[in-house]
């Protein structure tokens, strides 16, 4: 009785363990940057780089936001810290995409020599590019 009872407690506190840790991985991070003095915030999904998910970090302004900016973390290169999410802004906002107007959104993936470059209509990630830039 006394062995049923220890492993029924190690199970349990095991498998709590075990759906705390997904519930930590499954937390959204969510950041604040000022590129131009403006302010945006970006999003990524904690579970979003493991292979398992194909998700975009997201990028709004801080103020109503109509369209969207979805980059695309799976490029061997792209590093995901401030200094690259204001580098894909600066790179959007001079290629069209205005975050206060609807039907602007934009899908940014990075070249072999960390460059941004806009993805085709109807491609959400750079290795579905058929035409991928070098």
């Amino acid at each position: 009785m006394l062995i049923r009872k220890v492993s029924v407690l190690l199970h349990a506190t095991f498998h709590t363990q075990d759906r705390y840790a997904k519930l930590k991985m499954s937390r959204a991070i969510k950041r604040k940057i000022t590129v131009n003095q403006e302010g945006y915030f970006w999003v990524l999904n904690g579970n979003t780089i493991d292979g398992q998910n194909e998700n975009h970090i997201k990028v709004h302004s801080n103020k109503l936001t109509k369209s969207i900016l979805y980059l695309d973390p799976y490029k061997w290169h792209f590093e995901v810290r401030p200094k690259t999410i204001e580098q894909a802004i600066l790179f959007a906002k001079d290629n069209g995409w205005t975050p206060e107007e609807k039907g602007k959104t934009m899908y940014l993936s990075m070249t072999d020599k960390d460059d941004f470059y806009v993805l085709p209509k109807g491609i959400k990630f750079g290795y579905l590019d058929k035409n991928k830039r070098a």
